[in-house]
């Protein structure tokens, strides 16, 4: 009986042996976790005062790219970039290439200008608006219209002046809203073929031409245009009614063009018939909600 009490009392201190081990591994884990949650507070108030510089820093840079107002002006043209003076408004305070400095009043006006598409009634679209401003080259630069419904199946708007075929462009029509004074200080080089209009049939008094063209067609002296309207007179009616008081291309002799561009007046096709406005700044008709 002795025997076995002492072996029983020999297995109660064991097992009391290993309670002991047992909670000083837990007291252990417990001062580990202690530990760890302690460097988790600290990372994450380092955390917040990270987020806090960097909220600061988006927000000086948001300011500066406001009162800035930055637009990449074509390089391959020769440009050089020089900052507007702050009589500008900020939020209108933009790049002004060098060499139109003499322009700066126009050039100004035709970057407030706007793009807008009216949908067809059934159409559950809004109005869609495209600010030239926001072209990566206002001056040469493509509007996306995947916005405004199919149209950008037969169309094409952008800005400056056609300087030959695109293959994205085959079998589209073109529309092209080009400054004065860009064929101006081109013309002598990439603008030969609008010396039939420039200078003779585009005055001064008329600072933003259209110019509508066919793109399939190789021949670049062929294209209607709108050389005699001012930026307001440009903004008071949609694209399709400013091709109809516009001049028409006419095709060599014997010359043959599925062109719609030479279709009769009045019965254009379907490409220049999309309801486009072009609004430029300052200009108060017509306008949309």
């Amino acid at each position: 009986y002795q025997r076995r009490v002492r072996a029983t009392q020999k297995k109660v201190d064991e097992v009391e042996i290993n309670l002991k081990a047992h909670e000083a591994k837990t007291q252990d884990m417990e001062k580990v976790l202690a530990a760890a949650n302690q460097n988790i507070e600290v990372l994450r108030k380092q955390l917040e005062f990270i987020q806090k510089q960097i909220a600061g820093v988006q927000t000086a840079e948001e300011k500066r790219l406001i009162e800035m107002r930055p637009i990449t002006s074509p390089a391959s043209q020769g440009y050089k970039e020089t900052y507007q003076e702050e009589k500008c408004p900020l939020e209108m305070r933009i790049i002004v290439p060098s060499s139109i400095h003499e322009y700066e009043e126009i050039y100004q006006r035709f970057l407030k200008g706007i793009l807008i598409y009216i949908p067809p009634k059934e159409s559950n679209l809004g109005v869609i608006k495209l600010s030239i401003s926001d072209l990566e080259n206002p001056l040469e630069g493509t509007f996306d219209l995947s916005r405004c419904g199919d149209t950008w199946k037969y169309l094409s708007i952008s800005t400056g002046y056609r300087k030959g075929k695109k293959a994205e462009n085959a079998g589209k029509l073109e529309i092209w809203l080009t400054p004065r004074f860009l064929i101006e200080k081109e013309l002598n080089t990439s603008t030969q073929h609008l010396q039939e209009v420039f200078p003779a049939k585009w005055k001064a008094d008329a600072p933003v031409g259209i110019f509508w063209t066919w793109g399939s067609e190789s021949n670049l002296a062929l294209y209607d245009y709108l050389t005699s309207q001012s930026m307001d007179e440009i903004s008071n009616n949609n694209l399709y009614k400013k091709w109809r008081q516009g001049v028409r291309m006419r095709l060599p002799p014997g010359r043959k063009s599925s062109n719609p561009l030479l279709a009769p007046r009045g019965r254009m096709a379907k490409q220049a018939r999309t309801p486009f406005y072009v609004q430029f700044g300052n200009s108060c008709l017509p306008k949309f909600s």
